[in-house]
């Protein structure tokens, strides 16, 4: 399993005061995704524990939030230049099947474009780039 997802996880069960019910599913979760992961299963791993963040801050695991928690950003640069073009590519970590139905919608703001557009769980990425307004003061 993937060390940072599972340190966070572990942390957020340790200090944040959970009633007795969530911490039982954060640990029956916890416990799935050490199984999976055992089995070579690593999205499906990511996947239980994105279930238990979510379970421990009591927040609703909708089909939606599923999907988006696959889909981490990747930005193209470390470091932005004011006004300069930046691509955010979206890849899933796992699959979403409940999120069938879920779809990306690309932004209409100036300036914001899609490059490639896949479906949810295709495996494909989706980029878009976006010209960054300078920021105020910058010469």
């Amino acid at each position: 399993m993937v060390l940072r997802p599972s340190v966070a996880y572990n942390t957020e069960k340790a200090t944040l005061p959970l009633t007795g019910d969530q911490r039982s599913q954060a640990d029956d979760l916890s416990r799935q995704a050490q199984q999976v992961n055992r089995a070579g299963q690593y999205g499906d791993a990511l996947r239980f524990l994105c279930q238990g963040l979510a379970v421990m801050r009591n927040v609703p695991w909708t089909p939606a939030l599923e999907f988006a928690s696959s889909l981490p950003g990747k930005l193209d640069h470390a470091i932005i230049e004011p006004g300069a073009h930046v691509t955010v590519t979206l890849t899933p970590l796992y699959k979403s099947p409940r999120a069938a139905d879920v779809r990306l919608i690309p932004s209409n703001r100036p300036g914001a474009r899609l490059f490639r557009q896949a479906t949810q769980g295709s495996g494909a990425s989706i980029a878009g780039r976006r010209n960054l307004p300078p920021r105020s003061g910058a010469s």
